[in-house]
């Protein structure tokens, strides 16, 4: 067999040049090959992107629109999606006012804290470029926030202590309209947004932009509901009221001759006597049953308001001992009054009235245990806003009010009794016993006020009340210089009216003071005991209710032929309407039924004393030349 052939040496210069050969065929594939494994790497980061984003929308699509009116919850998860998804600290929406003049941050969410935050406010005018901005685009897009000229302005304020380099923020519309915008802010080395980042963002404003919109539409069913609840609320009481006011009607008659007649009948058979205890007793019940009376027609709303100018601060000091009185050892009552008087146009008594009912609903919700009550008066200038949130009087215009606060510290109110509070003989403490706080709220209403009613909560304890505001229109007006008591003196006074009862009740009143009565029928007759009195006629005391609706132009027919004569209307719950006017005109005074003899008697006084008082008046002095 030949001998096996090795083979054949190759020397170093052909190694050499084999090497290069290849190395030179090899160089084109390894250029070409580089590229496409940069593209591929770069393809399958968008694609990873992608899919996280996709993952990130459907995981919100899941998530409930909104906590009812409430978006915070909803809004706080997409930021805190957007920043997981991202990779960036700090992700936050942001509402923009309808003056569009500052932004109000809704949620926070920053990463490395995993810590949720609202409040900050953001006003157009620190930052024009950047509100301009989010008006013309869908999204800016800051590679380099600090030198970028749409977020240049956030600089040394906002960016450099947050450690912030980069921006992303999408505007958040409703109906083509920019209403918000969420913000994507990056910490660290500057970073470049790609276009499926930026699309990410405007997909998470739009989902912003749809838990606001729910929110708002939720809103606007909880007011529409409100709405439908007060109107049905409304619609009770003035039925209620009408019935109050009827009642109130019946029972102004039987009071005036059970008050007056048992009260005449006390003075006459005088003391002792065996009917002096009955008769007292027989006051007595009258009296109360003219409180009800007057409870019933302020709960209606249609009591007679004797309006005059009252210091709210001075009506709560004259009650405050009354109010001490009520008030058990451990609970402490607090009196924070306003330095200024508070001057409101009022029925001093209604008010008292109002103030009493709410101090002592404050006291007893405190009960046995250890509490506190606080009185409070002052000045307030209320908004249309301010009134929106109100029980009572949502519609009062704006402007200057006078306040009265009760707050306690007892247990509170649950919803439920909260829309209850003001019905009739509805109570939180055991049965009902009265018109206490229905009859404020119909004294408020009487006087075109507001009464608003909000829980408290003690701070720093766990003990819950409720606070009661009051506001009465403010006045510029004072109290008026008392006139002067008419000093006693024979003279005549007719009487107008056809009710012997009545006629008999103010002939004792006005007997009382050493003058004559005349009880006359019609205004002919009147006419006549005037000329005939040759100038002794002291005054004019006309019954509404017999001239019915005539009195308006009999009054002024009186007053206009003798002028010199006062002239007082004794009205009934039905002649409201008509005498205001005449009252208010300057033409007569008036008293309201139910009235006592020495009701009267004061009342004929005052008026004879004020008359006395307007004649004693100088006449000006006539300048000489």
């Amino acid at each position: 067999m030949p001998p096996a052939t090795s083979p054949s040496p190759v020397s170093p210069d052909l190694r050499g040049s084999t090497s290069h050969a290849r190395s030179t065929l090899l160089s084109p594939v390894t250029a070409e090959v580089e590229p496409s494994v940069s593209y591929d790497r770069t393809l399958e980061e968008q694609v990873d992107r992608l899919r996280r984003h996709q993952a990130a929308v459907v995981t919100l699509a899941r998530r409930p629109m909104a906590h009812g009116s409430d978006p915070s919850p909803a809004l706080g998860e997409v930021c805190r999606v957007a920043a997981t998804t991202l990779h960036v600290e700090r992700a936050s929406i942001w509402s923009l006012n309808d003056e569009r003049t500052e932004m109000r941050c809704l949620a926070l969410y920053e990463l490395t804290e995993d810590r949720h935050s609202s409040g900050t406010v953001l006003a157009a005018a620190d930052y024009p470029a950047y509100f301009a901005a989010l008006e013309t685009g869908r999204a800016i897009d800051a590679h380099d926030a600090r030198t970028d000229a749409r977020t240049a302005e956030f600089g040394d304020g906002y960016l450099a202590p947050l450690g912030i380099t980069s921006m992303m923020d999408a505007a958040v519309r409703e109906d083509g309209r920019v209403v918000g915008v969420i913000c994507h802010e990056h910490v660290g080395q500057p970073r470049t947004w790609t276009h499926d980042e930026i699309d990410f963002a405007g997909a998470l404003a739009d989902r912003a932009a749809l838990v606001l919109g729910a929110a708002a539409r939720h809103r606007l069913e909880e007011e529409r509901e409100r709405v439908r609840q007060q109107l049905l609320y409304t619609q009770k009481l003035e039925s209620l009221g009408v019935l109050a006011g009827g009642m109130a009607r019946e029972f102004e008659r039987l009071l005036v001759l059970v008050s007056g007649n048992a009260a005449l009948a006390r003075e006459l058979i005088g003391a002792p006597h065996p009917a002096t205890g009955p008769l007292d007793e027989v006051i007595v019940a009258a009296e109360r049953a003219q409180k009800l009376a007057r409870q019933l027609l302020a709960y209606s709303g249609r009591g007679r308001v004797v309006v005059e100018p009252i210091d709210l601060s001075a009506q709560v000091s004259d009650l405050r001992e009354l109010i001490e009185s009520s008030c058990p050892r451990l609970v402490r009552l607090r009196f924070c009054l306003d330095a200024e008087p508070s001057w409101t146009k009022a029925d001093a008594a209604q008010v008292q009235q109002a103030i009493m009912s709410l101090a002592v609903n404050g006291i007893e919700a405190v009960g046995s245990a250890e509490g506190e009550v606080r009185v409070t008066t002052s000045m307030r200038f209320l908004t249309t806003t301010d009134a929106q949130g109100f029980l009572l009087g949502r519609g009062i215009p704006p402007g200057r009010y006078v306040m009265l606060e009760i707050e306690d510290s007892g247990g509170g109110l649950s919803p439920e009794q909260l829309q209850r509070i003001f019905d009739p003989f509805i109570s939180t403490k055991g049965p009902g016993r009265g018109l206490g706080l229905a009859a404020v709220l119909g004294i408020v209403r009487n006087h075109r006020g507001a009464i608003d009613v909000q829980p408290v909560k003690a701070a720093g304890s766990g003990a819950r009340g409720t606070r009661f505001r009051l506001y009465f229109p403010a006045t510029d007006a004072r109290v008026p210089p008392q006139p002067r008591q008419a000093p006693r003196e024979s003279g005549t006074v007719v009487v107008i009216d056809d009710d012997e009862d009545v006629a008999r009740l103010v002939r004792a009143g006005v007997s009382s003071l050493g003058l004559a009565v005349a009880v006359v029928r019609g205004a002919e007759a009147a006419e006549a005991a005037i000329d005939a009195g040759g100038g002794r006629v002291r005054a004019l005391l006309l019954g509404v209710s017999c001239m019915g609706a005539d009195v308006g132009g009999v009054a002024r027919s009186l007053r206009q032929t003798h002028p010199e004569v006062p002239l007082l209307l004794l009205a009934g719950y039905d002649d409201r309407a008509m005498t205001r006017e005449l009252v208010v005109d300057g033409v007569a005074d008036a008293i309201a039924k139910p009235f006592s003899a020495e009701a009267v008697s004061r009342k004929v006084a005052n008026l004879l004393g004020a008359r006395a008082s307007e004649s004693s008046v100088p006449p000006p002095a006539v300048p000489r030349d």
